[in-house]
C-alpha cells in the first residue's frame, strides 16, 4: 500500500496556482514527486533538492471539459450517488406507507 504524501512531508499553497511540498527526509523527494509525474493531471513537479514545487496551469475550456472526464467516474461512485438511492427509496417507503393508510 503506498504511503500518504501528507505522513512523507508538508504540503503548502503560498500561491494560488502553486503547490510546495517540503519532504521531511531529503530521500523522499523521488517518491514523493513520482505520482504527480505518472499522473495524467497535466502537472509537471520541479525540484531544487530540497523542495517541490508544481505550478498549476491555468485552465482552457477544453482542459476542464478533460478534467471533467476524468473525474467523472470517480464522482458517480461517490456519496451523491448514494445520497440519491437513499433518498428515492426513502421516497418510495413512505409513499407506501401512505397508500397502506388510506386503504
Amino acid at each position: 500500500m503506498p504511503t500518504p504524501l501528507q505522513t512523507l512531508a508538508g504540503i503548502s499553497t503560498p500561491e494560488a496556482r502553486l503547490l510546495v511540498i517540503r519532504p521531511y527526509d531529503r530521500s523522499s523527494i523521488r517518491p514523493s514527486r513520482r505520482p504527480f509525474s505518472c499522473s495524467d493531471l497535466g502537472l509537471t513537479p520541479s525540484n531544487d533538492g530540497q523542495l517541490i514545487r508544481i505550478v498549476i496551469p491555468q485552465l482552457t475550456e477544453e482542459r476542464r471539459h478533460e478534467l471533467t472526464k476524468l473525474c467523472a467516474p470517480r464522482r458517480r461512485g461517490g456519496l451523491g450517488w448514494r445520497c440519491g438511492n437513499i433518498r428515492r427509496d426513502e421516497v418510495d417507503h413512505l409513499a407506501t406507507g401512505r397508500e397502506g393508510r388510506s386503504t
